[in-house]
């Protein structure tokens, strides 16, 4: 496929028009940056200024740099000395990243996990490990094309509880940009399987409402403007 586009983003591409296919796109995106613009955070004001300022862009476009911001998205790397449950949180926080439905639900207790999403206002009951499975199978995963969380500060105040604030980044796949802003508390029990780390009985997400609430709204009427 090919696509056309004119942007007068400064010092990134030229003005005139110009058509371009996915993997020239790609290249030249990756070439016309300079290293510092090499991370996720600047690439999603990027996408945002290419959604916004240009709104004819298509949304295979969106999808091209989406892909880039997946490959930008580094682990969470915990230190040597780190405790059980801070490796614990880290696969947490990379299952999420790599949004691998497999190795996110493999961090959740069998029998006691519980997810709940805060604040109540939202109305969002607890869901269980099976709640939790099919809700990220049917929603999550279903919506988006890349994601990524960035941890701004973390503390263990005991050895099976973690908390820890953390900022998200990703892109629909129809295009839309999420970021939103999370405080969370994971509560740990042993893994019942020996040498396993342990798992995460009671997950609590402080979320941004209101940002959730536009990202939502926007998918809707992406929804509706593709079904007319």
């Amino acid at each position: 496929m090919m696509l056309a586009g004119v942007l007068s983003t400064k010092n990134l591409l030229s003005r005139r028009p110009f058509i371009f296919s996915n993997h020239q796109f790609t290249r030249y995106l990756l070439a016309a940056l300079p290293p510092h613009w090499l991370t996720l955070d600047k690439s999603c004001k990027l996408l945002n200024l290419l959604s916004t300022q240009h709104p004819n862009l298509t949304f295979s476009l969106v999808r091209i740099i989406s892909s880039a911001l997946r490959t930008m998205a580094s682990n969470y790397v915990v230190p040597p000395n780190a405790s059980p449950a801070h490796r614990s949180f880290a696969e947490f926080v990379n299952s999420w990243n790599a949004l691998d439905l497999d190795a996110i639900t493999a961090t959740m207790d069998d029998e006691k996990f519980m997810w709940s999403i805060l604040p109540t206002s939202m109305k969002i009951p607890p869901l269980s490990k099976a709640q939790a499975v099919a809700y990220l199978k049917d929603h999550i995963l279903a919506t988006l094309d890349s994601f990524a969380f960035r941890v701004l500060t973390f503390t263990e105040p005991n050895s099976s509880t973690v908390i820890s604030h953390v900022q998200s980044e990703g892109v629909s796949k129809r295009g839309n940009v999420l970021k939103n802003e999370y405080l969370i508390v994971l509560n740990f029990v042993p893994s019942k399987v020996e040498g396993e780390l342990p798992k995460i009985s009671t997950y609590w997400e402080f979320t941004d409402s209101k940002a959730l609430t536009e990202f939502l709204a926007a998918e809707a009427k992406a929804r509706a403007a593709a079904a007319k």
